[in-house]
């Protein structure tokens, strides 16, 4: 990635995941699928850091993020909590989501994730468990 991405001086390549937390977890190697979950597709072999949105927000000194694309493979539950619980979340004008179906109780965590999205955000699109997007509120 740092190669393809060199002749861009504004984006900047952080080896680390986004997740809830500060530490270490082990991820499969599944390519594009690649998750933090035991799934029958591949084991949780490789060993890797991970660093919580607030941690990253405040190293980064982000004031506003204009847009997060979320495609975690199912992930998205946990690091979405932590964002709203902290407040980060008035922090980002755009927020594009594919919730994975695969977790337990996947249903109703979207379903809780997308009420308190509700109130700082308008949902844009909506095609549940493929990709929806929210804006900040104007009132925000």
């Amino acid at each position: 990635m740092r190669n393809n991405l060199k002749n861009y001086p504004k984006i900047h390549c952080i080896n680390s995941a986004l997740s809830n937390y500060d530490g270490e977890t082990y991820i499969s190697n599944l390519g594009a699928s690649s998750s933090l979950f035991n799934r029958k597709e591949g084991s949780l072999d490789k060993k890797i850091s991970v660093v919580s949105f607030s941690t990253f927000v405040k190293e980064q000194n982000f004031e506003t993020i204009d847009f997060v694309k979320m495609n975690i493979e199912g992930s998205e539950y946990e690091l979405l909590e932590e964002i709203i619980e902290s407040g980060n979340i008035l922090k980002i004008t755009h927020l594009q989501i594919q919730f994975h179906n695969f977790v337990e109780n996947a249903t109703e965590q979207r379903k809780n994730i997308r009420n308190k999205l509700k109130k700082t955000h308008v949902n844009i699109f909506n095609f549940p468990f493929i990709w929806e997007r929210w804006d900040i509120k104007n009132d925000k």
